[in-house]
């Protein structure tokens, strides 16, 4: 498919080879239940992650999967990152945080095994939150 491809819908941002490991809601969910209603959690501190590293365009890669649709990762770099790319932050701090995610290019990120761990169940990838959340994506 084309540019020209009406399916096709770019998305634009910064550092598309930025490094995560998201973690679905769901997740964090079921470990506060078991936290609050078994003991041993206090005082601890679980940090949770997602069970896979994903770039911020494979991030795209699988919405677009989980909606049916190619959708591309279009690289700004940070000079041209305006305010419509951060419409909810405030302009004094998104320096700081084009900062904070160029820190995550080329740098994997922590994988832990709390959530199933805890739970007794793995974690959810991306690609099972994008499809938890494709109705959200699509117009």
């Amino acid at each position: 498919m084309g540019p020209a491809d009406p399916r096709r819908q770019p998305g634009p941002g910064v550092f598309a080879e930025g490094l995560g490991a998201p973690i679905h809601e769901d997740d964090i969910a079921a470990v506060a239940e078991r936290a609050l209603l078994d003991d041993g959690h206090e005082g601890a501190v679980h940090r949770l992650t997602g069970p896979e590293v994903i770039s911020n365009a494979g991030q795209v890669e699988a919405i677009g999967r989980a909606v049916g649709r190619e959708l591309e990762f279009i690289e700004v770099t940070p000079d041209q990152a305006g305010p419509e790319l951060f419409p909810f932050v405030p302009p004094h701090m998104v320096k700081d945080l084009l900062k904070a995610f160029e820190a995550t290019v080329g740098v994997q990120p922590e994988i832990t095994d709390a959530v199933e761990r805890i739970t007794g169940t793995p974690a959810r990838s991306f690609a099972r939150w994008a499809e938890d959340h494709a109705a959200d994506f699509r117009h």
